[in-house]
């Protein structure tokens, strides 16, 4: 004697439709809430980037924060810069490696920094 299959329902694919459309939902959440969380953690590295880019900028002008001229310095950056992309860019670094180069530069003594920037030693790990 053969057993009868189970023929499904248009209700059965309706009810499956509705799961998948209700596990979508809960992806795109999960999606949205990790881009957020990959937004706020790039934001804060680039924060902290700046900030020791400004450290830089201020040690090596050598003067305090609060008397360096911006429009003054930035004329002058661009003026030394002169258009071209100075060697010190490093093309189609992700904020990742970025991070890991402010990071390692920070974990350097002050006095260990100074010595790099006037040697014109570069390290772009």
């Amino acid at each position: 004697m053969r057993e009868r299959t189970f023929m499904a329902t248009i209700s059965d694919y309706d009810e499956k439709i509705e799961k998948k459309k209700d596990e979508i939902v809960r992806l795109e959440a999960r999606r949205k809430a990790l881009l957020r969380k990959e937004r706020e953690r790039e934001r804060k590295w680039k924060t902290a980037f700046q900030n020791t880019i400004g450290e830089i900028v201020v040690q090596a002008v050598g003067c305090g924060w609060q008397e360096l001229d911006l429009e003054l310095f930035q004329a002058w950056l661009e003026e030394a810069i002169d258009g071209s992309q100075p060697p010190v860019v490093l093309s189609g670094s992700a904020p990742e490696d970025a991070k890991k180069r402010c990071d390692a530069f920070r974990r350097k003594p002050p006095a260990r920094r100074r010595t790099d920037m006037e040697d014109g030693a570069s390290n772009p790990q």
